[in-house]
């Protein structure tokens, strides 16, 4: 990716408390929301390794976390807990099966344990649209819709291009039952 440079020599501007870069355009290049293609995910997964391996050693101190508290689990399970006590009962009992299933999964997520993982940059947004891909030759060429980077752990980029590299449903997919 090549970052556009403004007027005054910086990659971004403000206008009214805002922020906005504008990158050069990637000719020939698509992007997907759901894939089948082996060949399609194999170069996924290549480019957030890249993307990790060539920030590994970027100072996480100098990036601010432009959504804070993102994968705070606790602040989560929390907002979880809270929004059930207020939920509309009949969908409370929509919900009965995917209730279970995050009480559950809360528990298993409590026993993670971050000691001695680095703490490192993140996209914090891996999910398939937002890797390019070349047209003629299917290649991952870059990640793009930089604008959540900040500090993590590296299975959140992980756990989150899995979630939609592996799944065959659009992310907005409303017929859970596909």
């Amino acid at each position: 990716l090549r970052m556009i440079d403004t007027h005054l020599n910086g990659n971004y501007c403000s206008i009214d408390g805002r922020f906005w870069r504008l990158m050069e355009y990637i000719p020939e290049s698509t992007t997907y929301n759901t894939t089948t293609d082996l060949n399609t995910a194999f170069e996924a997964g290549k480019i957030v390794g890249k993307f990790h391996g060539l920030l590994q050693k970027a100072d996480v101190s100098e990036f601010k976390d432009v959504i804070p508290n993102f994968h705070d689990l606790k602040m989560r399970k929390k907002n979880f807990f809270e929004a059930i006590v207020d939920a509309n009962p009949k969908r409370l009992v929509i919900a009965k099966k995917a209730i279970s299933v995050a009480h559950n999964l809360f528990g298993e997520l409590d026993k993670l344990d971050n000691k001695g993982l680095p703490l490192r940059v993140c996209h914090n947004d891996t999910k398939l649209n937002n890797i390019l891909f070349s047209k003629e030759s299917g290649k991952a060429l870059c990640l793009i819709d930089l604008d959540t980077l900040m500090k993590g752990y590296f299975y959140y980029d992980f756990g989150d291009a899995v979630r939609t590299i592996v799944n065959s449903a659009p992310e907005d997919e409303k017929n859970h039952s596909i």
